[in-house]
Order: C-alpha cells, then structure tokens, then sequence
C-alpha cells in the first residue's frame, strides 16, 4: 500500500487541555428502547394476518422479520436482506449495500456470521462517502466536567441504543458496540470516518478517515493500538495522509499527563490553530489504567481560544474540551 505523506502533526501532550476538580458523578445509563411506534395492534396478536409477510412483522404497518422470517422484498425484513423469501442477517452495513440495501437506517446485522455473538441493531449511513458506514462509537458533547466515561465501555460495549441515531446528547457520555464485536466485520478494506462535533455549535464539523490496520488492531483501539495506520481526509483515498494510531499515552519522557489520543487528527488539517492531536480523558475500574484527571469530559480540542475561539468549544476553564466525536466503520 502506497502512502503520499502528508506533514505529520507531532504528537504534543505538553500542551494537553488543562481540566479542573468537579464533584463526582455522570450519566451512562442506557435509553429505553421499548417504543414499537406506529404499529397496528394485529402486530402484536400471535397471528399472520393482513399484510403481514410472517407472524407479526412484516408488510407495511409491523416491523420487519429478522433472521428465517419470511418476506417479500427488503423492507420486510429488520435485516434489511430479503433473500428467496426468507429475512437473512448481513455481516454489516458495507454488506448491506453490496446486497442493494442502500437506504439509511437502523437494521440488524450479524458481525460474526455462524460465530457466537449475536446480531446487533446498528444505525447504517448509506448515503454519505460512498456509503455503508456503521455508527460504532460516539463520545457525545459534555457541559461539565464529570461526566463518566469508562475505558472498559468502548471496549466492551456500552449504551448501543444511544448509536441508533447520529444525535449528540449532551452529558450523556459515551456509546459502544464493543471493539471485539466490531473487529469481526474487518477485512482488508475497513475504514473508519471520525467526526469532531463542536462542543457549543453541532453544525460545525470536522472529518478524518482512519484506515483500520487490522481486526487485533481495532480490538486495541482506545487502549493500546500497536498498529500505526493511514489517517486522510479524503474518503477511503491512501493520498496527502499521515499516520496515527488510536491509543492511550502515557506521561513521561517531558509528556506531563496521560491521555487516550486519536493520533494523526489534529485541527491544524482543518486550517485551525491547535497545539496537538484529539485527545480524551479515560476512566476505568482499575485505577492504573485511568488516564490523568479522567473527569475532563468529551473531546479536547487542543484550540484553546485562539483566533476569537474560531472552533467553537467553550468547556473546561481554558474552554476546549466538550466537544463530541462520532466514529463510523466500514
């Protein structure tokens, strides 16, 4: 694989964001999700009757089949796969739209086919740089400094029902589908595409597309990658990139705090001025593997104020911390 460099951002924790003591606490409680919406109630009486493709779901008013149930067409499957009559599971959104299944939406998929795990309701974006994307992260925007944020959560998976849309949900912390789930779905070809979200104005926006180095290396993500990879801003394209990885550092060698840190994204892409890469503060369980002051809360920026605070994110006292990531995977 042929990379064309593009100036790498060094990797500066001298300057990390500065965060300050708050009163403990946060919210990571995971969102009910027993709304079946506008169903008509012969959904829900045991029976295949009206429209109905299989027992209670299908057709124009259930919702869809899942894995074996019997349909029609697409749409009347959760799977959103109808093959010779009968709902089957994908691997992934990318799968999904190789099938043909190129709207946007919450579907079932299976990462790992006949192995042990099972399937997922995951949020597909098949519209946007080329198409099937999975929302597999998000670090949603933070208006105070103690919102809990677990390392164990990105890796094990925690609050899905928050990845079902691409809303941010202040103070609401993180959201996972596990990063050993997600590592069954990578091949060759896997990407992922990194938005930072402004913590005090969702439209403003930044993008990075990672390419992932492999399956063991996304199942390190966020503890400790050993696989540098491309990360470009360009979709799916190895040109004008650097390299980085998604990792915890720690402090030493004059580094003065840890951080988990999204290498190789930095704002200086962006034409802003920033003083390193994006970084967070991670907690975990085990003491020794929390970051320096975990109670800094979503995404640092490393823009301080500069230039009028031209990236607009205004939490913690030196006011660039708060801001939101969504990670998609493809």
């Amino acid at each position: 694989m042929s990379v064309t460099p593009r100036p790498a951002t060094m990797l500066v924790l001298v300057g990390l964001c500065g965060c300050w003591p708050a009163a403990p606490g946060g919210i990571g409680d995971d969102l009910d999700d027993s709304s079946t919406g506008a169903q008509d109630s012969a959904c829900f009486d045991a029976v295949r009757n009206g429209d109905e493709t299989d027992i209670d779901c299908g057709g124009p008013m259930c919702s869809g089949c899942l894995g074996e149930g019997r349909c029609n067409q697409d749409h009347d499957c959760g799977t959103g796969y109808c093959a010779s009559g009968r709902c089957e599971y994908v691997a992934s959104c990318r799968a999904l739209l190789a099938n043909g299944g190129a709207q946007d939406g919450v579907f079932w998929v299976d990462f790992d086919g006949q192995g042990p795990r099972a399937p997922l309701r995951v949020l597909c974006d098949q519209s946007t740089d080329g198409g099937g994307w999975t929302l597999a992260f998000k670090v949603n925007p933070a208006t105070r400094d103690d919102v809990t944020e677990r390392r164990e959560a990105l890796r094990d998976g925690f609050n899905p029902n928050l990845l079902l849309d691409a809303a941010m949900l202040p103070d609401r912390g993180l959201a996972s589908h596990g990063t050993a789930a997600l590592s069954d779905a990578v091949d060759a070809d896997s990407w992922a595409r990194v938005t930072l979200v402004a913590g005090a104005d969702e439209t403003q926006r930044a993008t990075w597309f990672k390419r992932i180095a492999s399956a063991y290396s996304l199942a390190q993500w966020f503890v400790d990658d050993p696989e540098p990879s491309p990360v470009c801003l360009q979709p799916m394209v190895d040109d004008s990139c650097t390299s980085g990885l998604i990792t915890r550092v720690k402090g030493g060698s004059g580094l003065t705090l840890d951080a988990t840190v999204l290498g190789g994204m930095s704002l200086v892409d962006h034409g802003f001025r920033a003083d390193g890469e994006l970084h967070l503060r991670l907690g975990a369980a085990d003491i020794e593997e929390s970051d320096g002051y975990p109670f800094a809360s979503g995404i640092c920026s490393a823009t301080k104020d500069y230039d009028d605070n031209a990236w607009h994110d205004s939490q913690g006292g030196d006011g660039h911390w708060g801001n939101g990531i969504l990670l998609w995977i493809r």
